[in-house]
């Protein structure tokens, strides 16, 4: 009895063993699946993106040609130059004041020396 009992036990520890093995396998497949599914997802994703990118370009840019009325205005070819202006000196005030009176102090300074 003790016999049939251990081999009952061996045979559903192999059938447990089987079942877990391709549990195993499937859920390696169904992951493999998946990583490729969301790398396929993200392509088109991308893919779609891009289209909508390319196709939203023309429509700016023929928005733009109807908005000018006179293109003959400047040659295509023409190069066009910006100097850049010189930007005035700002006045500080608070310091203009200690300035000032430094040079008076200078002033006196050499008025009295001489």
């Amino acid at each position: 009895m003790a016999d049939e009992e251990a081999q009952q036990l061996q045979s559903f520890q192999a059938a447990v063993s089987l079942y877990l093995q391709h549990s195993l396998q499937l859920y390696m497949r169904l992951r493999k699946h998946s990583q490729f599914l969301s790398a396929v997802l993200a392509a088109q994703s991308t893919v779609v993106h891009e289209a909508t990118e390319t196709l939203l370009v023309p429509e700016v840019q023929e928005k733009r040609l109807v908005g000018r009325k006179n293109l003959s205005a400047r040659p295509s070819g023409m190069i066009i130059k910006v100097k850049p202006q010189a930007k005035k000196a700002k006045i500080d005030t608070e310091n203009l004041d200690s300035v000032k009176s430094a040079i008076v102090d200078a002033d006196k300074l050499r008025s009295c020396c001489s």
